[in-house]
């Protein structure tokens, strides 16, 4: 995914809603509603971005900001907190730096500001109803303006200071078959242990042992043996398709197919091809 600079953007929608506000009329505040909003986006996604390595690929189809911020939650729990970030040295590796000097700090919003404004913002993007309007409650010129400035004021607060991006943790690595590296927490992989490529959508399953402390990345797949070569062959559940083919080293086709009836995957051979039904899962 090409990186895309959204702070960028946030601040042009944050100018825009400026100029907007600037000009008197219910109109153009229901206008700097939607700048806002969009900025609220930017920077939602600006921070989605950071996570790319450790996000599934089916994380990236949303653009609600709650969504996006739930599925970095789900990665990194501290990912919506802003971050006060001091570095120091350490006498003996065991024990933590008597000095610490500040850094910098890296602000974010929390997911539960940012639903609340995106909704409330969106509200003003509708024609209120018939029942909105016998009870008053339809939202007018000063109230809209009001809800403006405040969220126009805690995203420049966000979007105009000077700001850096820090990220750690203990990770996972693996390098999926499509060629894609990623990566993963080991907190989230405790919490799931199921991690998808970002790449391809290859389900990897997460193992731990306590004695050697090492963490593996175990590809989901459906595995049988040549009868011809004995050569061992592997297809992953995210690539079964109907009627895939696989070729062996020795030439050899075989065919995965799904039974719906009891759910299991059988590599079978192509009609005429020799082979055994084996590596059910």
């Amino acid at each position: 995914m090409k990186a895309s600079d959204f702070r960028a953007e946030a601040r042009q929608h944050l100018g825009a809603a400026k100029s907007l506000l600037a000009t008197p009329g219910e109109t153009t505040a229901r206008y700097a509603c939607l700048e806002l909003r969009m900025a609220i986006e930017a920077m939602s996604y600006e921070l989605f971005q950071l996570y790319l390595k450790e996000m599934p690929r089916s994380a990236m189809v949303h653009w609600q900001p709650a969504k996006v911020i739930k599925e970095l939650l789900a990665v990194d729990p501290t990912a919506d907190q802003t971050l006060t970030v001091r570095i120091g040295r350490q006498e003996r590796a065991s024990a933590p730096a008597k000095v610490m000097n500040v850094v910098g700090e890296d602000r974010r919003f929390s997911l539960k500001w940012a639903s609340k404004a995106h909704n409330s913002l969106g509200s003003a993007l509708h024609t209120p109803t018939a029942a909105q309007r016998d009870a008053g409650s339809a939202t007018g010129d000063a109230e809209l303006r009001a809800k403006c400035d405040e969220v126009l004021a805690a995203l420049e607060e966000l979007v105009t200071r000077p700001y850096f991006h820090f990220l750690g943790g203990e990770y996972v690595t693996a390098e999926c078959t499509c060629g894609v590296t990623f990566k993963r927490r080991r907190s989230a992989l405790q919490r799931n242990p199921v991690a998808e490529c970002t790449g391809c959508g290859a389900r990897y399953d997460y193992s731990a042992e306590a004695e050697s402390g090492q963490h593996t990345l175990v590809l989901q797949a459906v595995g049988w043996h040549c009868p011809g070569c004995a050569a061992h062959l592997h297809v992953g559940l995210h690539q079964i398709r109907p009627e895939i083919e696989v070729a062996c080293v020795c030439g050899q086709l075989f065919r995965v197919a799904e039974c719906p009836t009891v759910h299991h995957l059988l590599p079978q051979p192509p009609a005429g091809a020799e082979g055994e039904k084996v590596g059910q899962r």
